[in-house]
């Protein structure tokens, strides 16, 4: 018993002095990491220290644990000092979860150090002059949930690794100078809710696997490049919201499969090389408030069914091949009083339907229409009209003058009565002719005397209006 309670002590008094040492020694290994972290701001020469804070923490857009440690930097500099990205020390930060200087004038390329930071959630460059590649450590970020590094100067390929970024919800790579085509391997980025590539120098078809991505609300691959036909897989993004697919070079026909989109808010296919009808199902399966299908070869009439469309805004048709009558149902979607409609530039015939009249903004110029344009619409200006040969309108608003708008001169023409058998009153007939002057009403007052009895009664009644009987 006496052995056992003695070695009982010896343990408890190792126990306590080995986790006295060790708290002592992670204190200090704490205290070192803070003071690296603090030296490597410094040696950026970036954030200013001229107001004497000693705690980093305390720091413009520095925050930390409870520890010490800088979890978050978010830098922002109105004043123009190019920064070199490669002073920062991305080693000496294993704490780091979100990194974002937008719009801080860096300079440089992405250094390959980036990787080290493996609890990094948010990282953002983006408006800043950063050129070289993507480094292919990017892809040791196994927690990135947003990468933005959009409106640089960076160049290359967009690399396979980021495809195994497969946290990510948020991906701007817009406005670079990426090259080559877009990689299938992001489709296994299921997680993505936004996806920009646009305004690169890409090229190529667009993947098929890009269907795979079912929680996207934004896809922008507009200004890309992009070629061949746009792939009905992307039906299967059923909670997208935006579709900007605009300055490509696809062709062929929309696929009929995107009117499953129920959710799309905003189309954009304009500037390509598309073909074929507009669905006549576009205003049945979904409701976009914009939809923009100009600049491409769409033939055929436009469908009354796009009157459907009650939460439309900005319809845009023009530069196309389109025929027809322009459908009197557009002027019954609901938001007309803002409705911008351009169908200009198109091969439209006939009259402009008078249920337009109350639409904010229309473009028709360049077409084949004729006939009178709406008063409504007339405020609007010439230039809207232009190029059509057969419309007229007021002349003081520019327009060519209507044959039915054309005055006359005021004509007066007496004729003979006749007997109302029933009332045993005599009425007149009389319209408008050149036959009597204004002194009409007396040479009337000389035919009553001068005809028998009973007496006549004869009035001076406007065109084509029946006086009444007395």
């Amino acid at each position: 018993m006496v052995l056992n309670s003695f070695i009982s002590r010896v343990v408890v008094i190792w126990a306590t002095i080995f986790t006295c040492y060790f708290a002592i020694n992670i204190s200090d290994i704490i205290v070192v990491a803070s003071e690296l972290e603090k030296e490597a701001l410094l040696n950026t020469g970036w954030w200013d220290t001229s107001n004497n804070i000693s705690d980093h923490c305390e720091w413009v857009g520095i925050t930390c644990n409870s520890a010490g440690s800088i979890t978050e930097i978010e830098f922002f500099s109105s004043h123009y000092i190019e920064r070199e990205l490669s002073r920062f020390n991305f080693s000496c930060f294993p704490n780091l979860e979100s990194f974002s200087m937008v719009q801080s004038y860096l300079s440089g390329s992405i250094p390959s150090q980036i990787g080290a930071l493996s609890k990094l959630k948010f990282l953002s460059l983006s408006d800043n002059n950063l050129t070289g590649i993507i480094p292919p450590k990017i892809g040791s970020l196994s927690n990135l949930m947003s990468l933005d590094l959009s409106l640089n100067k960076l160049g290359g390929p967009i690399l396979s690794t980021i495809g195994l970024l497969t946290k990510l919800t948020y991906l701007n790579l817009s406005g670079n100078n990426f090259t080559g085509s877009i990689d299938s391997i992001l489709g296994d980025l299921t997680n993505l809710e936004h996806l920009n590539l646009s305004s690169n120098k890409l090229g190529g078809l667009l993947p098929p696997e890009l269907g795979n991505l079912k929680n996207l609300t934004l896809l922008d691959l507009s200004h890309s490049n992009l070629i061949g036909p746009i792939p009905s897989t992307l039906r299967h993004l059923i909670h997208l919201t935006f579709l900007y697919l605009s300055h490509n070079q696809l062709n062929h026909s929309i696929p009929y499969e995107l009117t499953q989109l129920v959710h799309l808010d905003y189309l954009d296919l304009s500037s390509n090389f598309l073909s074929g009808h507009i669905w006549n199902a576009i205003g049945k399966l979904f409701n976009p408030r914009y939809l923009n299908l100009s600049r491409n070869r769409f033939g055929g009439s436009v469908p009354s069914e796009i009157s459907n469309l009650r939460s439309l805004y900005v319809l845009d048709l023009s530069y196309n091949s389109l025929t027809g009558n322009i459908p009197s149902q557009l002027g019954e979607i609901y938001v007309t009083q803002s409705l911008y409609i351009n169908l200009s530039h198109n091969n439209l015939s006939g009259t402009i339907p008078k249920s337009l009249h109350t639409v904010y903004y229309i473009d028709l110029s360049y077409n084949n229409l004729e006939g009178e344009i709406p008063i409504g619409l007339q405020s609007q200006g010439q230039q809207q009209f232009s190029g059509n040969k057969g419309l007229c309108g007021l002349v003081d608003r520019g327009f060519s003058a209507c044959p039915s708008l054309t005055p006359s001169k005021p004509q007066m023409k007496l004729l003979l009565p006749f007997h109302d058998l029933f009332s045993s009153v005599f009425t007149a007939d009389l319209v408008y002719s050149s036959s009597i002057s204004s002194s009409s009403s007396s040479v009337v007052a000389h035919l009553a005397q001068e005809l028998s009895s009973p007496p006549r009664i004869y009035m001076i009644a406007p065109l084509h209006r029946r006086a009444p009987p007395f």
